[in-house]
C-alpha cells in the first residue's frame, strides 16, 4: 500500500496580531523592552507580574510544539504515525551537512550505508518472549518442568538479593517481612506455587542477574545475558498459564511491573514503546480493579503489611506510568487525582495508616517521589497533549518546584540518618531520581528552550536545555564508573541519555556553551560538553551488542561526534562519515564474534541508520526524493516518533 500524509480539515480563522511585549505594558499601550523582566515593569516596581503570553503556534509556523506536531500525522504500511515532541532524529535534522548520510540519500555514500543496515543482521528476531500473553510452549507447560529450571539455592539467593538491593530501593513493591515470609513458603514446595508467585520468581533472578557482580557470576558459572532471558522466557510462559484462571493479586501486579522493567532495559526483544505502554495500562487497570488507588486507611480492618504493599505497588505504577509515557509520547494513563494512595506528606497519620518510620532513608525516598510524580506526570500529559500548551510562566513555576525536588534528591545520598539502607543504596536513589527529575525538566523546557531567540525570550529554559542534558550526560559517566549495582540503570535510561546527547551536540554546534573556565569544575562549559559527548561514545559501545536498540544508540552516538567535528573542522563530511562507519563495523564484529560477510543480504532492512520502527522506515529514500508536497522534517519527525 502507497503511503500519503493525512490532511485533516480545519477551520481557517482570522490571523491574530502576534504580541511580542509584556502583558502590563500591552495592557497599558507602552513601548516593552521584552526583558525579562522588561525595564519599565522594574522601574515601577512591578517585576513580579512581568509575564508575557506565550505564543499559539500554527502547524504551519517554522517554530514547533507538541501541539503542533499532533496535526501531522502518516500512514504508512497500514500504519498510522504521529510526530513526538522530543524525537532525537527530529534534532538531528538539524544537522543539516549530514542528513545525506544518516539518510542514505548520498549516492557515494550508498555502499557504507547499505553495510550499515546489514549490522541489523546480528540481531535476530527472538519469537515466543513476550508479556503478558506470550506463547505457550506445550513442552514447558508441566510445573515440574519449570520447576526443574530453578538454579540450585545459593544462586537463587544471590540473585534475588541483588534484586532486592537494587530494583527494590527504586521501584519498591514489596513489605520487607512479608517478602521473606513469601520466599520461605516459596522454597519449602515450589511445586505448590501458584503459577503467578513462580513467574515472579523467575523475573525477579533475570533482573537479578543484570544487578550481580561479574564475579559472583562468573564463579556460578552464570552468563548474565543468556540466564537472564532464560528466565524471563519461564516467567512469560508461567505468567500466561496464569492468566488462564483470570486472578490477579499483588504477585500478578508485582510480575507485570518487574515485565515492564524488562522491557525498558530491553531483556525482551524487540522493545517496543507502545507495547510497553499497553502493558502500563494493564497493570493501572488491574490495580485499579484491585482498589490499589485509594488510600488504605479507609479499608477498615486491613492488616498493616497489606496496607504498606498496596501504598508500594501503586506508587511504583505511577512511576512507570510517567517513564513510559516519555519513552512512547503517550499521555500517562494515571491523572494526579485519580488516586489517593500515597505516603501522607505534611499531615497527620490517620488511624490504620501504615507508620512510616520518619528518620529512614526509605521514607525520605518515597516522600520525595509522592511530591514529584503528579508534577512530573502533568509536565509529561502537557508534552503529549494534541491540543494543549503550557504557558511560559507557568513552566518557570514549574521548573523552580522540580529544582525544590531536584535539591531533596541530591541530598539523600548525604543522608546517613537512624534505620538507613546501606550507602550504596542511598546513591542508588539520589542518583536515578536525579536523572528522572531531570529528564522530566528537559521535557518542560522543549518547546520554549529550542525555540527562535530562546536565550532572549525564554532564557530559563534556553539554559534549563543545557544544564539538564548536561548533567544527564554526566549521570550517565557517573553510572557506567559504578560497580555492578548500578550499571544496569545504563540500560533503564539509555534513551533518557539518547536524547541529552542529541542536545549536547546542538549546544555545541550553536556555540551555546561558554568558553570560559568555570571555578567549580576547572573547566569550561564547553569543554565539559566535548568530554561527556566523546566519552558516551566509550560507554555506549560497551552495550552496543545487548541489542537492536542498543546499537542504534552506539551509532547514533558516534555518528553525533564524528558530524560535530566536521563542523568544527576542515575534514570532508563524507570522508569522515565512511571513517565512523567502519569503525562501527569493525566493532560490532568483534562484540558478535561473526563478520558481517556472513550476515545475509536482507532486503527488508531499514532505508535510515538511526530508525526504531522498522515498519515506518522502509521507503525512506523513495519518499525523501519523490515528495513535493510534505516538507520532508514533518516527514522524518513523523515516521521516527
Amino acid at each position: 500500500m502507497e503511503s500519503y500524509m493525512v490532511s485533516w480539515p480545519t477551520k481557517v480563522g482570522r490571523k491574530q496580531r502576534v504580541v511580542f511585549a509584556c502583558l502590563p505594558c500591552h495592557s497599558r499601550k507602552i513601548k516593552c523592552d521584552r526583558h525579562r523582566p522588561c525595564g519599565r515593569c522594574v522601574s515601577a516596581g512591578r517585576a513580579s507580574e512581568c509575564h508575557y503570553r506565550t505564543q499559539q503556534r500554527s502547524p504551519s509556523s517554522a517554530q514547533t510544539t507538541s501541539a503542533k506536531f499532533s496535526s501531522h500525522a502518516l500512514f504508512l504500511r497500514d500504519t498510522p504515525r504521529v510526530g513526538t515532541a522530543t524525537s532525537w532524529v527530529r534534532l538531528i535534522w538539524e544537522f543539516e551537512e549530514a542528513r545525506p548520510y544518516l539518510f542514505g540519500t548520498d549516492p557515494e555514500y550508498k555502499d557504507m550505508f547499505d553495510k550499515i543496515k546489514r549490522l541489523r543482521g546480528f540481531f535476530p528476531p527472538v519469537i515466543g518472549r513476550g508479556f503478558t500473553f506470550g506463547v505457550v510452549t506445550p513442552a514447558l507447560m508441566s510445573k515440574s518442568h519449570m520447576t526443574s529450571k530453578l538454579p540450585e539455592p545459593r544462586i537463587a539467593e544471590t540473585l534475588l538479593r541483588s534484586y532486592m538491593e537494587t530494583f527494590e530501593p527504586l521501584f519498591p513493591l514489596w513489605h520487607e517481612p512479608s517478602y521473606a515470609d513469601e520466599m520461605t513458603r516459596f522454597w519449602t514446595d515450589p511445586q505448590d506455587a501458584d503459577w503467578v508467585v513462580l513467574a515472579q520468581v523467575f523475573l525477579m533472578m533475570s533482573l537479578g542477574c543484570h544487578a550481580t557482580s561479574q564475579e559472583e557470576l562468573k564463579a556460578f558459572g552464570i552468563d548474565a545475558d543468556a540466564t537472564a532471558k532464560a528466565y524471563f522466557d519461564v516467567a512469560a510462559i508461567a505468567f500466561s498459564i496464569s492468566q488462564q484462571t483470570a486472578q490477579y493479586n499483588h504477585a500478578g501486579l508485582r510480575t507485570l511491573c518487574m515485565s515492564i522493567l524488562a522491557r525498558m532495559m530491553d531483556l525482551t526483544s524487540p522493545n517496543d514503546e507502545e507495547d510497553c505502554s499497553i502493558n502500563v495500562g494493564l497493570a493501572v487497570r488491574i490495580a485499579q480493579t484491585l482498589k490499589l488507588h485509594r488510600h488504605p486507611s479507609i479499608f477498615v480492618g486491613m492488616p498493616e503489611a497489606e496496607m504498606i504493599t498496596r501504598i508500594k505497588i501503586w506508587t511504583t505504577l505511577v512511576l512507570l506510568d510517567v517513564l513510559s509515557s516519555i519513552r512512547s509520547s503517550l499521555p500517562p494513563v494515571i491523572h494526579s487525582g485519580d488516586y489517593d494512595a500515597c505516603v501522607n506528606l505534611g499531615r497527620d497519620i490517620e488511624a490504620g495508616t501504615p507508620a512510616v518510620v520518619g528518620n529512614s532513608d526509605e521514607s525520605a525516598f518515597e516522600h520525595i517521589l509522592a511530591e514529584f510524580l503528579p508534577i512530573a506526570s502533568h509536565v509529561v500529559r502537557m508534552a503529549n497533549s494534541v491540543d494543549q500548551e503550557l504557558d511560559y510562566s507557568n513552566a518557570e513555576k514549574l521548573d523552580r518546584e522540580l529544582r525544590g525536588i531536584l535539591s531533596k534528591a541530591t541530598d539523600l545520598r548525604g543522608s546517613s540518618q537512624a534505620n538507613s539502607n546501606t550507602e550504596r543504596q542511598r546513591r542508588l536513589q539520589s542518583e536515578t531520581l536525579q536523572i528522572i527529575i531531570r529528564r522530566i525538566m528537559l521535557t518542560l523546557h522543549e518547546p520554549f528552550g529550542r525555540s527562535l531567540n530562546a536565550a532572549a525570550n525564554f532564557k530559563s529554559s534556553y539554559i534549563g536545555l543545557l544544564e539538564c542534558s548536561l548533567a544527564l550526560a554526566v549521570s550517565q559517566g557517573t553510572l557506567y564508573d559504578e560497580q555492578h549495582s548500578m550499571r544496569w540503570a545504563l540500560s533503564l535510561f539509555k534513551e533518557d541519555f539518547k536524547i541529552a546527547l542529541v542536545y549536547i551536540a546542538l549546544g555545541i554546534r550553536g556555540k551555546c556553551f561558554d568558553d570560559s573556565a568555570s571555578e567549580a569544575f576547572g573547566s569550561s562549559p564547553r569543554s565539559i560538553a566535548w568530554t561527556t559527548l566523546r566519552r558516551a561514545v566509550e560507554i555506549t559501545e560497551e552495550q552496543a551488542g545487548d541489542s537492536l536498540k542498543h546499537f542504534f544508540i552506539y551509532l547514533g552516538v558516534c555518528y553525533l561526534v564524528a558530524v560535530t567535528e566536521c563542523l568544527e573542522s576542515e575534514v570532508s563530511m563524507r570522508d569522515r562519515m565512511v571513517e565512523t562507519g567502519e569503525s562501527v563495523i569493525v566493532s560490532m564484529e568483534r562484540i558478535k564474534g561473526r563478520r558481517l560477510k556472513d550476515i545475509s543480504d536482507a532486503s527488508d532492512l531499514p532505508e535510515t541508520l538511526c530508525g526504531d520502527k522498522p515498519g515506518g522506515m522502509l521507503e525512506w529514500n523513495q519518499l525523501y526524493t519523490g515528495t513535493d508536497q510534505m516538507d520532508v522534517m514533518e516527514f522524518c519527525y513523523s515516521i521516527f516518533s
